[in-house]
């Protein structure tokens, strides 16, 4: 198994960085870590990140950006989404109540 950590090339809201991620050791855990700047879109990425997005076979999402950014667009991947529900829109769509923090596994396979 092979890990790819995105992070955010300069300070984007509260997301990650590159030197966070060495703070808390994050850097450890994966084979390799690629930057972006603002949202990830994967059909707006060049490589390596776009080819590590279509090697990959799982991905797992933090935050309401990324829910928003790639829910429902994929066919080949297993997606987690870890998020906190911060808008009705968002609430409808999730099933969920505002304030809450949810895990949402989107698969394609299916």
């Amino acid at each position: 198994m092979k890990v790819t950590l995105v992070v955010k090339e300069a300070p984007f809201f509260e997301d990650t960085t590159e030197k966070d991620a060495s703070f808390f050791a994050m850097d450890k855990l994966a084979d390799n870590i690629l930057t972006v700047k603002g949202v990830f879109v994967p059909s707006e990425n060049t490589a390596p990140l776009a080819d590590a997005f279509r090697q990959s076979d799982l991905v797992i999402a933090k935050g309401t950006g990324n829910y928003e950014a790639l829910a429902g667009e994929f066919v080949d991947k297993t997606v987690i989404y870890m998020l906190k529900v911060k808008c009705e829109p968002l609430a409808i769509n999730i099933g969920a109540d505002i304030g809450n923090f949810i895990v949402k596994l989107e698969t394609g396979y299916i």
